[in-house]
């Protein structure tokens, strides 16, 4: 009876853990980990990606990741993400992507979900998705980088209503009360060994 009591708690245990991955890493560097509630793990190729983890990466480090809609996330070194929320039941149903872009720089590649599925959160400033691909960093205090390589992107600084929209191929800027096009700086390393830049 013990038995089938503990059984049955491991494998409720394990439904909630299976339905809680929202991916896994295509590719990891050395230095880069997740934290799920207080404790951090190594990354490594096809490790599983979990809602509500914090994902980051050290000096050396960096991590692509392919969400279960297709979305790739590159993360550079020093970085670090939290996906707040991910539904995806399929192509036909709707769903949704919220993700907190905490430190660093990101690079998403948009999956199958609709395009106003997609957010981005920072503390500079809220990114809605129009378009597939395009860079955010956060390294540089009170300024929100913005590369958009191909579609769109809507900013939203936290300290206005007003929304910018920015299409490919473009650079931007934000500030907590207003976004604009500037000259554009080399977008960040995809990896430590992989000195290009797109």
């Amino acid at each position: 009876m013990r038995a089938a009591a503990f059984l049955l708690t491991w494998l409720l245990a394990f439904s909630a853990t299976a339905q809680d991955r929202v991916g896994k890493v295509t590719r990891a560097q050395p230095d880069a980990f997740q934290r799920v509630e207080t404790i951090g793990h190594a990354l490594n190729h096809a490790s599983a990606i979990y809602r509500d983890a914090l994902v980051y990466t050290r000096r050396f480090g960096s991590a692509q990741i392919r969400l279960n809609d297709g979305t790739d996330l590159l993360i550079s070194p020093k970085s670090s993400i939290l996906i707040d929320d991910f539904v995806f039941a399929g192509d036909d149903a709707a769903g949704g992507l919220g993700m907190t872009l905490v430190s660093g720089a990101l690079r998403v590649l948009s999956g199958r979900m609709a395009k106003p599925s997609y957010t981005v959160n920072t503390v500079v400033a809220q990114i809605g998705v129009r378009g597939t691909l395009f860079w955010l960093d956060v390294d540089e205090p009170g300024i929100l980088k913005i590369w958009v390589d191909e579609g769109a992107v809507e900013a939203r600084p936290v300290g206005t209503t007003e929304t910018f929209l920015f299409t490919a191929p473009i650079y931007a800027e934000c500030t907590p009360t207003t976004c604009y096009e500037a000259p554009a700086p080399p977008a960040p390393a995809k990896f430590p060994d992989d000195p290009t830049r797109r």
